[in-house]
């Protein structure tokens, strides 16, 4: 008769465990360590690799941090012993890989409720910018877009005004179902990703993109440098100049905040917030990373199974009442 442990052995020998057991790479206790991890696996998504799909692989994901409490460092140790075992299994058997490492360790770095602002933090950055000057329209766009899409910087100075589709002809051209903004990704290369904009987004857009146009400027960046020409009882006149650099953000967000009395806010801190409120909201890592470009090389598979005018009327419905009263007041 076989022992318990034995009988364990034998009930659990899939191909991730096969895999494991005939590696040299490991040493011993790597591979116990890796085997145990794979034990959590197969109990979750069973022996039948049908079921082992990326989708369920999310779902697993969820299930160590929600159900088993572990820390999102131990969840992704977890997921680095099934992503070695799926590799091997699919160089050695000619098998297709299933890709452990998606998003959600990009997600869980960012989702991180410490670094995220608060409302007394934000609505102090946005009450004095809810005014007409040129300035404060822009720096008031650029917060709320900030905070409702969790962009990064490289992404913000990317928006064009004859790309960002917000008004009922343009969307209606182009079939779109929910507004957007074409935008560039990190690790994108070249290819332009569009991102859903809010009613609140939209909403802190439209006054700074009015005071563009009766300027002349109807295409190009979205958010530029403004060069004021002074007179003796202050400026006469404001001028848009070329895109924001990205170190023009950073010096608007110090000086904005310092303004504020709230201490050092850095961008990426808009980031954490927006992905820490649609996890609140009940939003998927996956569903947060098809917006925010998480693991950028794997959005196509996103795509498979991710419906992005769901995701985008989530996103809206998500936008906490407060923000919305602040910015439509």
């Amino acid at each position: 008769m076989l022992d318990r442990k034995a009988a364990t052995e034998e009930a659990n020998m899939t191909e991730l465990h096969d895999i494991i057991k005939r590696s040299r790479r490991l040493a011993k206790t790597s591979r116990a360590r890796y085997l145990r991890d794979i034990d959590q696996w197969i109990t979750f998504a069973g022996e039948d690799p049908t079921n082992w799909t990326r989708p369920r692989a999310q779902d697993f994901y969820d299930h160590l941090l929600d159900i088993r409490k572990l820390r999102p460092q131990s969840a992704n140790r977890v997921l680095a012993s099934l992503q070695y075992a799926s590799k091997w299994r699919a160089h050695y058997q000619n098998k297709p890989e299933l890709d452990f490492a998606f998003v959600e360790k990009a997600i869980a770095r960012d989702f991180n409720e410490k670094h995220a602002l608060d409302r007394d933090a934000i609505t102090r950055l946005l009450a004095p910018l809810n005014g007409t000057t040129p300035t404060d329209l822009r720096d008031f766009a650029i917060f709320v877009v900030l905070l409702e899409t969790g962009m990064r910087r490289m992404s913000l100075i990317s928006m064009s005004i004859d790309r960002t589709l917000i008004d009922a002809e343009q969307l209606a051209a182009t079939k779109l179902l929910y507004p957007m903004a074409w935008v560039k990704m990190k690790g994108g290369g070249d290819k332009d990703v569009a991102i859903p904009l809010s009613d609140t987004a939209i909403a802190a857009i439209k006054p700074w993109r009015a005071w563009l146009a009766s300027h002349g400027i109807t295409k190009g960046p979205m958010f530029r440098g403004l060069d004021s020409r002074m007179g003796p009882r202050g400026p006469i006149s404001t001028a848009a100049t070329t895109a924001l650099h990205l170190n023009a953000i950073n010096r608007m967000v110090d000086r904005r905040a310092a303004a504020a009395g709230i201490g050092h806010v850095y961008p990426h801190q808009f980031r954490h917030t927006f992905i820490t409120w649609r996890a609140a909201a009940g939003l998927q890592p996956y569903e947060i990373a098809s917006i925010t470009g998480h693991a950028i090389a794997g959005l196509g598979a996103l795509g498979d199974y991710i419906d992005r005018a769901v995701v985008a009327q989530k996103v809206r419905n998500s936008t906490p009442e407060w923000l919305r009263e602040l910015v439509l007041k």
